[in-house]
């Protein structure tokens, strides 16, 4: 039966979207896990960064209040130390959840792919007499392609018009 044909095909092609966005999913979430433990290790970092910068700020304040400024300033320009020598990238994540990877065109979606790759090929002989006035059929009779100009073709009484 025809009707039941079609309805087994979708839903064999229900089926193979299903799993494959149940994939895409898996994939998503397994890489907003790795961003999100990445964003927590380098805001770690940054707040270990914060409080001994903190901590520093702190020691600097007690020797100004220790000291008179003028003298505290002539020993700090002599020591020619900084409070930190190297910039520390203040990122809280290096890297962002590729959107592009899991929303492509139809034309490139691997889950159309699949579907494609699951229609059955047939191998087929276009019949010359009956193909429509705009359109070619190659020699071998397995192709056609669209023509700009209508041909002018003989009345066979088979033809597509």
């Amino acid at each position: 039966n025809l009707q039941s044909e079609i309805t087994l095909q979708f839903a064999e092609q229900h089926q193979i979207l299903t799993k494959k966005e149940q994939r895409v999913l898996a994939d998503i979430q397994e890489k907003e896990k790795t961003i999100l433990n990445t964003m927590e290790k380098n805001l770690g970092e940054i707040e270990g960064n914060l409080k001994s910068i903190q901590q520093d700020l702190l020691t600097l304040q007690q020797h100004i209040d220790q000291k008179d400024s003028v003298v505290f300033l002539k020993e700090a320009a002599g020591r020619k130390q900084r409070i930190c020598d190297e910039p520390k990238p203040l990122s809280v994540v290096d890297e962002a959840l590729p959107i592009e990877k899991f929303l492509c065109p139809v034309s490139f979606n691997p889950a159309f792919k699949e579907i494609y790759d699951g229609f059955k090929q047939v191998s087929i002989t276009l019949d010359m007499e009956t193909a429509h006035p705009w359109l070619d059929v190659s020699e071998d009779r397995k192709r056609v392609r669209w023509t700009r100009t209508r041909r002018s073709l003989p009345d066979t009484g088979k033809r597509f018009t």
